[in-house]
């Protein structure tokens, strides 16, 4: 609501391994287009006949499953999911050698693993900073 006035938009989310989660995250938040994101832990398994529950902090930091990541709900009337994956190629900071803060994206439906697929493949993660 702004101004009293109620206004709806095209939210879908996003979800990115982009390195420690915390500044990514909040850099992500001003790119014009993303209404919030929301920080957690995306890639390991709930499964294994054990209750589903977040993970560990040793699944996280020792095991070779878990990525801190960022969802990002965002307006795609404002910003395509193309242009978010060039902000999420600006704002990652991966660590290599440690899986938690591995650079990954995790696409929500098969139009997004299309796009992802088709940006790393025309180029678009090489010679990069990163």
């Amino acid at each position: 609501i702004v101004n009293g006035n109620s206004y709806l938009c095209a939210v879908h989310e996003a979800v990115f391994g982009m390195g420690c989660f915390w500044e990514p995250s909040e850099r992500m938040r001003k790119v014009d287009g993303v209404l919030d994101t929301v920080v957690g832990y995306a890639g390991g398994s709930l499964g294994g006949g054990r209750p589903i529950q977040p993970p560990t902090y040793d699944e996280v930091c020792y095991g070779d499953a878990w990525v801190e990541s960022v969802m990002v709900a965002y307006d795609d009337e404002v910003i395509s999911y193309e242009k978010l994956l060039e902000s999420f190629w600006e704002v990652q900071k991966p660590r290599e050698g440690e899986r938690q803060y591995q650079s990954i994206i995790f696409p929500f439906d098969h139009m997004q693993f299309e796009a992802a697929q088709k940006w790393v493949n025309d180029g678009n993660a090489s010679g990069r900073k990163r």
